[in-house]
């Protein structure tokens, strides 16, 4: 990348700065709808979402996510549609960045603000099912606090029952098998995981979520132990991105979790993104297809 294209990259991220700040400032009295470009679509957000400034900071925000749906969906047979549930939905974002007509995305989300703007966004797709549902072990009790676009789930009395995976998944009638689980719940990633196992056991998808220890609650299992946990399962491929959706490390087995961590805890970084699988032959192409992103500076 040459000089003046980095100038005015570091120029597009300085401006997105200061109008973030501006931003937050306004939605505390008005905080209406608003329509974003994003990909080769459109989605409408609240103005205090931040996902259009989150990406004007961070270009390579999410386009990780789109990588490895499009490599899934490219391995797929003609008869069959890669199939992707999404976790932690929030608006459509995912469905929309990726825009693929050929994959069928179930688009879990718990939040009823953001489950209106996520059937808003996508309810004219007829590959994607929107649900309306809090995952987790059957039993709990769920209730979500959200800031600038992002929820949080927290165990509470007064809360949303959880539903499991499989329950949900099977309520939607899907034909296909599952290609990708991708979560993304601000620090209940682990949680999801964990009470999902048996599921994960009998359906083998691929794994896409969000590691960051800050954000797990005290009283969680750390997530550093359910992704070895989940090696034992036969996901023992693993790719790690950073914030700005980087590949950092490709590598078979867990022992990289350690020196993740050790960079978290010198706060050098607070999360990463990570992909698993047991399928080295998809490992392979999925980390194929990073190298390719980034062999011609493509950011």
């Amino acid at each position: 990348m040459g000089t003046f294209q980095r100038l005015q990259r570091e120029d597009r991220r300085f401006l997105a700065r200061v109008i973030g700040r501006f931003r937050r400032v306004l939605v505390e009295f008005y905080d209406p709808d608003v329509t974003v470009a994003i990909a080769d679509g459109n989605l409408t957000i609240p103005l205090s979402h931040d996902l259009p400034f989150t990406r004007a900071v961070h270009p390579g925000y999410s386009e990780n996510l789109r990588r490895t749906i499009e490599c899934l969906a490219d391995e797929q047979p003609a008869c069959q549609r890669a199939t992707v549930v999404d976790v932690g939905a929030n608006v459509g974002d995912s469905v929309v960045l990726t825009n693929r007509s050929d994959v069928r995305f179930i688009c879990i989300e718990g939040h009823p603000g953001f489950y209106e703007y996520l059937v808003h966004n996508t309810g004219h797709m007829e590959n994607v099912t929107p649900v309306l549902a809090m995952v987790g072990a059957p039993g709990h009790r769920l209730s979500i606090s959200t800031s600038n676009g992002t929820g949080s789930p927290d165990h509470t009395n007064s809360g949303v029952e959880a539903r499991s995976l499989a329950d949900i998944v099977g309520g939607t009638g899907r034909p296909q098998p599952i290609s990708l689980l991708k979560v993304d719940t601000d620090g209940y990633d682990a949680e999801i995981l964990e009470s999902s196992f048996d599921w994960i056991r009998a359906e083998r998808p691929t794994l896409f979520f969000e590691y960051d220890p800050s954000m797990q609650p005290d009283d969680a299992k750390p997530i550093r132990q359910v992704v070895a946990e989940l090696v034992e399962m036969g996901y023992r491929w693993l790719l790690v991105w950073g914030k700005e959706g980087d590949l950092m490390v490709a590598v078979e087995g867990d022992d990289v979790m350690d020196d993740l961590d050790l960079y978290v805890r010198r706060g050098q970084q607070r999360y990463f993104d990570i992909c698993m699988t047991d399928d080295e032959g998809r490992f392979s192409r999925i980390r194929a297809a990073e190298h390719r992103a980034f062999a011609v500076g493509a950011k």
